[in-house]
Order: C-alpha cells, then sequence, then structure tokens
C-alpha cells in the first residue's frame, strides 16, 4: 500500500526538532506574520533561512502557513515575505485568503499553493476550484466523513491533504466568529483566544459546552491510506515538543505498519491509541468520520488535557503530601489534582522534589509511596494526573537548537 506523507507542527524550534527526530516526511510552521497561529513562537526569518536547507538535507520539505485574511495595508509587507520564502525553496504555502492565492501564482510562480482547510473546501467542485486557480493540494474540511472524503478523492487528481489528529473548532474551521464577537480577536486572523474552551453556566448547570474533543482518525487510518490521499496531517502549532514527537511516532509507526500489512492489528491500534491519550490531549473523537457525529464530540466536565493518572495523595501535612504513586513521574513534570467530588477545584503544579519513603537508595519506580511539597489546594484522596513533560527537546531551550541549526548550515 502507499505511504501518505506525514506533516506535523512546528510551533517552534523544539517542536521542529521532535517532529524531525519522530520521522515526520513534512513539516509546516509558521512566520512572524501571516500566520493563524499568532500565539505561538514561530519563526523568524534569520531562522527560516537556516531551518529550511537543514530539513532539505535531511529529506524533509517544509510548508509555510500564509493563512490568514489579508488587510489592504498588508500587501507590502506580503510581498517581502513570499519574496523571502520564493527564494528559501519551501515547498509550499498554505493559503486561505483567495486574494493571496492569486498574488502568489501570479508573482511567486515557484511558490506551489496548497489551499487551507480554513477555506472549508468540502466537495468535488471545491477541489476543482482550487486546481483551477493553479493549487496544487486542497486540505479538506475536518468535518468530512470518510464517504464524503472517498467521493472527492474519485473526482479529482488533486492532492488531497487530511487531519488525522488534533484540536477540533467548535465551527466550521475558518468560519468562526466566537472570538471576534467576544474579545475583538478573531481567529481569522490568528488571534482566537478560544472562548469555545471555557466553563459556561445556565441556570444552575456548568459545563463545557462549546468544547469539543480531540479529534483522532488512527482507527480509521487503513481507509484513508486505500483512498491514497497525499498527506496526513497533525494540528498542533501550539502544542509541546513533547506532544509533538509523541503523537508523530504514534503515526509514523501506523502508517509504516499499515503499508506493509495492509492493515493496522486491532491490539496495535489500542496500543497506539494509548499513546496518544498520555500524550496530554483531551478525550478522543473521530468526530464524523463514520458518518455520524456521537456525544464523544463535546465533553461537558472535560476542557483540557486528560492526561496520566500517576498517584493517589493518602496524606496531607500542610504544603506537603503523602502520594501513593500508580505510575512513576519525575521532578520537572506538570501535575494537576483533581477531586474525585468533582468540585470543580483547578489546581496544577510543577514537581520540584520528590522525597522517599523507602528505604534509602531505592529508585522511585519500587516506591510505593512518596512525599511532594504541593503549592495549591490538596485533599486526602484526590488524584494525580501528569499532564505535561519537561522533554529532551525543551530542557534544552531555543538557543541551543538554534545554535545546532547554525553550525549544521553555515
Amino acid at each position: 500500500m502507499k505511504k501518505p506523507e506525514l506533516l506535523a507542527p512546528a510551533g517552534n524550534l523544539e517542536a521542529f526538532f521532535a517532529a524531525l527526530d519522530a520521522g515526520a516526511d513534512a513539516i509546516y510552521l509558521g512566520g512572524k506574520e501571516f500566520g493563524a497561529r499568532q500565539r505561538a513562537k514561530n519563526f523568524s526569518h534569520f531562522e527560516l533561512e537556516r531551518l529550511v536547507p537543514y530539513a532539505h538535507r535531511q529529506g524533509v520539505k517544509i510548508y509555510v502557513t500564509v493563512n490568514t485574511l489579508l488587510k489592504e495595508q498588508e500587501i507590502a509587507s506580503l510581498y517581502r515575505f513570499l519574496s523571502v520564502l520564493q527564494d528559501l525553496e519551501v515547498d509550499a504555502v498554505i493559503v486561505q485568503d483567495p486574494g493571496i492565492i492569486h498574488i502568489v501564482r501570479r508573482d511567486f510562480p515557484r511558490l506551489p499553493v496548497h489551499v487551507s482547510t480554513q477555506l472549508s473546501i468540502h466537495n468535488a467542485n471545491g477541489v476543482q476550484a482550487a486546481a483551477g486557480l493553479g493549487c496544487k493540494r486542497v486540505v479538506l474540511a475536518r468535518e468530512l466523513s470518510l464517504a464524503e472524503i472517498s467521493a472527492v478523492s474519485q473526482q479529482t487528481e488533486t492532492e488531497l491533504e487530511v487531519f488525522v489528529f488534533g484540536a477540533l473548532c467548535l465551527s466550521i474551521a475558518g468560519q468562526c466568529q466566537l472570538s471576534s464577537f467576544l474579545g475583538g480577536q478573531s481567529g481569522n486572523r490568528g488571534r482566537c483566544t478560544q472562548p469555545c474552551r471555557r466553563l459556561y453556566t445556565q441556570g444552575s448547570q456548568s459545563g463545557y459546552y462549546l468544547s469539543p474533543s480531540d479529534y483522532n482518525a488512527l482507527e480509521f487510518l487503513p481507509q484513508l491510506m486505500d483512498l491514497e490521499v497525499a498527506s496526513c496531517k497533525i494540528e498542533g502549532r501550539l502544542k509541546s515538543s513533547q506532544y509533538v514527537g509523541q503523537v508523530t511516532s504514534v503515526f509514523r509507526q501506523a502508517i509504516d505498519l499499515i503499508a506493509r500489512d495492509g492493515d493496522l492489528e486491532p491490539e496495535k491500534c489500542r496500543e497506539l491509541n494509548g499513546q496518544l491519550q498520555s500524550a496530554y490531549s483531551r478525550p478522543l473523537t473521530s468526530a464524523n468520520l463514520s458518518g455520524t457525529y456521537t456525544n464523544s464530540i463535546i465533553q461537558l466536565h472535560q476542557h483540557g488535557s486528560m492526561g496520566t493518572r500517576v498517584g493517589t495523595v493518602v496524606a496531607v501535612n500542610g504544603h506537603s503530601v503523602r502520594v501513593r504513586i500508580s505510575r512513576s513521574f519525575s521532578s520537572g513534570d506538570r501535575i494537576k489534582v483533581v477531586s474525585p467530588q468533582g468540585d470543580g477545584r483547578k489546581n496544577a503544579f510543577t514537581v520540584k522534589e520528590i522525597r522517599s519513603v523507602p528505604e534509602k537508595g531505592h529508585k522511585q519506580e519500587n516506591f510505593t509511596e512518596v512525599w511532594l511539597d504541593v503549592p495549591v489546594q490538596c485533599r486526602q484522596g484526590d488524584v494525580l494526573v501528569k499532564v505535561g513533560s519537561k522533554d529532551y527537546y525543551s530542557s534544552r531551550g531555543a538557543k541551543y537548537w538554534l545554535e545546532k541549526l547554525k553550525r549544521e548550515v553555515e
């Protein structure tokens, strides 16, 4: 079976190297302007000038997002940015605004155009319209079912890209105005404040009524590969390097196994899904891929990372707690305190020091209980959940990775 491209996100240098090492075939990222993820650190021209040739030496493609809606006074800046990208020979630009598509095809012919999912293309006519504008690839809307993707693929020779993992928009991507209405920060300008993730109250009831689960197409990956989609895309330019590396690694394994065996064994699928759950994502859903939305699309009482349970508080002494361990964790890990009573406390902290209860010299894996200093409210019976790690890439910091790029390229 033919392998699709595995496309991973990078919002900073740490995530870029994590995606490379995890086996991404291509990486998409943004510059300091014109990208739909302005809250990400993103990349300066200086960084792009070193990053693009470095990736190309590794056989990895670079796609740059130019997927905000353009204002008239920004055209001169856009031309300067596109000129840099064309000179760097980036492999494509990802575009939402039809005006930008026109500019790129007319004045920057060496820049291939991929149509962003924010243009909401969801049928074969939309794909044909994009192809008529000279676009090489279309990123299909995430709301499509497998049957709808199949119908589109049978009617076009244009490359199709589909999302396989990551956050879902409450609205059809590119059409949501909630952030703009509530705070003047438009998602179509890269500034979405994610009001859909807030706690809302209706009468005496509260919940995360607008917060979608995270999208996971792993179990449908064999069928998507049967359709010979050009690219399988992971969402997450605002995510950590640990998340990017772990999710990319899972889909690298899955694509390689399916290409070799023609399918993904149920036991292996469960194993890989377990790894995705531990990547600090929200609860997972396949959304509309099966053709029917399920209740899993919204989680009323969960809007952030599910994380991995690591222990239970068995005693409290001031700001120190005694924890019975169920899974190992380390200094630098981010821990969330969850009340079994569901009282709504939002307490999270970073582990500074782990003090052993067993005999001196034992490794943590052999502990049954440890003491932690906890700077947040904690009660006996509370559950501790790991929601983040200080991983290899982030622990070295951006300066380390920039120096690595400079050494390799210059």
